[in-house]
């Protein structure tokens, strides 16, 4: 910029004179290109993005269970997945007589039946608090530092099969959601 260039920004004339050359200047096309950056594609530059995983169906089983196992090994194969899905140390499921059907975890067999039947009488009460009665009742309960989750998943008659899962959080309802679809799935009811 040269000396008769310059305008003195102090009085009004010469804002409007700077006013109008930087207008000029911004209107007028570059003499290299019209967009003077390069431009990116976010499907060039990062790749495709991802897609949404698409919902599975009532049936499908995640990889790794096994369809063939029954009794307690089926159990236990499905409350590891439960456990390692929620991030839970401790997983078991109680049948409607508040009876242990399966268990995992650091618990022993009289504290999963004493913590699980007081998780079905919990349950119980909240299905009574709850004003829309064809929603089921989930409960978190804060034990020292870690949390049990307890929810219920009915099975085709109606009759509850109550599921626990002790971890460090409580467990969130598409986890929750998922779990129960899994064990209808693998029990054979969805």
């Amino acid at each position: 910029m040269t000396s008769s260039d310059r305008l003195d920004i102090s009085d009004l004339e010469s804002a409007r004179e700077l006013s109008r050359r930087l207008t000029t200047a911004a209107l007028a096309p570059s003499p290299q290109s019209a967009t003077p950056f390069v431009r990116f594609r976010a499907s060039t530059a990062l790749g495709k993005p991802p897609q949404p995983e698409p919902e599975p169906g009532p049936n499908a089983l995640p990889p790794g269970l096994d369809p063939t196992l029954t009794g307690g090994a089926l159990w236990n194969q499905l409350l590891d997945w439960c456990r390692a899905t929620a991030q839970a140390e401790t997983a078991f499921v109680m049948d409607a007589y508040g009876l242990v059907v399966g268990s995992r975890g650091p618990l022993q067999g009289e504290q999963f039946e004493e913590v699980g039947a007081r998780l079905i009488l919990i349950l119980d009460q909240a299905r009574q608090m709850q004003p829309i009665p064809e929603l089921e009742p989930a409960i978190g309960v804060e034990l020292g530092t870690r949390w049990l989750t307890g929810f219920q998943a009915p099975l085709e008659d109606g009759t509850p099969l109550t599921i626990g899962l002790i971890g460090r959080e409580a467990i969130p309802e598409k986890v929750r959601a998922t779990l129960k679809r899994v064990v209808r799935a693998r029990l054979g009811l969805a």
